[in-house]
């Protein structure tokens, strides 16, 4: 009878470790189930309550500024292009662009190299061009080798692009001809010639490349 119940009571405990175990599995599964639904709540919260409502009003504001752009009204399409350069989202950082570009053409390049620092644009054109615009400002600052980089960045971004590459490669090859590093500028030109030969600076980049070289040799 003893070796009977043995088995019996082993069977028990087995029984309530297993079911322990089990509401054990259940209770983190419920805890993972509560935190997952917390973020979702935390998501669904930061879209509709913050997101939505600053994108519209980033949009608001830029439609606002932009209208006065049309108009001609440029001296309060830059102000109102500031405010709205304020906010985040596609419509914040293409204000950040346009009141760049309306401080360059007023000679402020200090002030549009900050904006387009800040630019955030998803486009394989626009991302290269405002890269190769802080690259202008930064050329008429004073500070060529700086600007070199931000050519470099900007052929860089602009991933290949036929058209676009040599054009930021010759901003930087002009940049090295106002330093007086020839050499520099030779391989430039070089290059623009070996990898883009049906690019317009491609058509002019012979001659530069020689004078270039002819420079070099006298030094």
């Amino acid at each position: 009878m003893e070796n009977s119940t043995k088995p019996a009571a082993a069977s028990l405990a087995e029984q309530e470790a297993e079911k322990a175990k089990t509401e054990k599995i259940k209770k983190i599964i419920t805890w993972i189930t509560a935190a997952v639904a917390a973020v979702v709540v935390i998501v669904l919260i930061y879209v509709f309550a913050v997101r939505n409502p600053g994108i519209k009003k980033a949009e608001a504001a830029f439609s606002k500024a932009y209208t006065e752009l049309s108009m001609g009204n440029d001296s309060l399409a830059l102000t109102d292009m500031r405010a709205a350069a304020e906010f985040g989202g596609k419509s914040g950082n293409l204000a950040k662009v346009y009141a760049a570009n309306m401080l360059y053409e007023n000679g402020d390049y200090a002030a549009a190299l900050e904006y387009y620092k800040k630019a955030d644009l998803d486009d394989e054109i626009a991302a290269p061009g405002v890269l190769g615009k802080a690259g202008d400002c930064l050329v008429a600052l004073g500070k060529p080798e700086e600007a070199i980089s931000y050519f470099d960045k900007a052929a860089s971004a602009a991933d290949g692009n036929p058209q676009l590459v040599p054009y930021f490669l010759q901003k930087k090859a002009r940049v090295y001809n106002n330093l007086g590093k020839s050499d520099e500028e030779a391989k430039v030109y070089d290059e623009i010639i070996k990898k883009y030969p049906m690019s317009l600076q491609a058509q002019s980049a012979e001659k530069y490349l020689e004078r270039a070289k002819a420079a070099a040799a006298n030094k």
